[in-house]
């Protein structure tokens, strides 16, 4: 490779873009729609524990796990097809020494009507730091929820108990106004009694209310 390629890093050290693609931070591939692998990078055989050797010239599909498989060869590779383009799709890497999710886009280079010659060039991310990042979001979603359920609880065992306390007093307010209710007395008694019996039932509806909404 000429000198105009080659660029030195601030630690002196050379590098060019074969060394970049080598070294990408995402696994790098070249095959066609017939599943030929032609180019693959050494982030990309690492992940996989392949060697160069036994990564180019195999199948694309044989990457993955079955369910992997079957959804490149169902959906991803006639997408690739019609729109010459997917992005982010959801699988997972399945060899003799590695397991992991992944994430692949590809976009189809050179188009031809045969699938032999139709190259994709494909890029790898692995999802595992991302899996973890979720479960744990999962796990503090469940937690919040979790103590949200206690304190509701908590809530509504307060609300019954008041609600008890509370009610008790009036039943024997409403029940000495009943019984004034049969006494003789003057009309402004009658409406005082009147007065205080509507309030009585008043704030009785509004206990009732508390409690009813703290149980929904």
């Amino acid at each position: 490779m000429g000198s105009d390629n080659v660029k030195s890093d601030p630690n002196g050290q050379k590098s060019d873009f074969a060394f970049l693609y080598d070294n990408a931070a995402c696994g790098l591939i070249v095959f066609n729609l017939s599943g030929k692998i032609y180019q693959t990078n050494q982030t990309l055989r690492l992940w996989t524990g392949l060697e160069e050797t036994q990564i180019n010239g195999s199948t694309f599909s044989h990457l993955f796990d079955k369910g992997s498989q079957l959804y490149l060869q169902l959906f991803v590779y006639p997408l690739l097809k019609m729109h010459k383009e997917v992005k982010e799709i959801n699988l997972t890497v399945e060899t003799e020494s590695q397991n992991f999710q992944c994430l692949l886009s590809a976009k189809v280079i050179e188009n031809s009507a045969q699938d032999d010659k139709m190259l994709v060039h494909a890029a790898i991310f692995k999802v595992v730091d991302r899996k973890k990042f979720e479960d744990e979001l999962l796990l503090k979603k469940k937690a919040a929820e979790q103590e949200k359920l206690q304190k509701e609880e908590t809530l509504r065992k307060v609300a019954s108990d008041q609600s008890h306390l509370v009610r008790a007093p009036l039943a024997n307010i409403l029940g000495l106004v009943a019984l004034l209710e049969q006494a003789e007395m003057t009309e402004d008694s009658k409406e005082l009694i009147s007065m205080l019996k509507e309030s009585a039932n008043q704030l009785d509806m509004m206990v009732r209310g508390i409690v009813n909404k703290a149980n929904t």
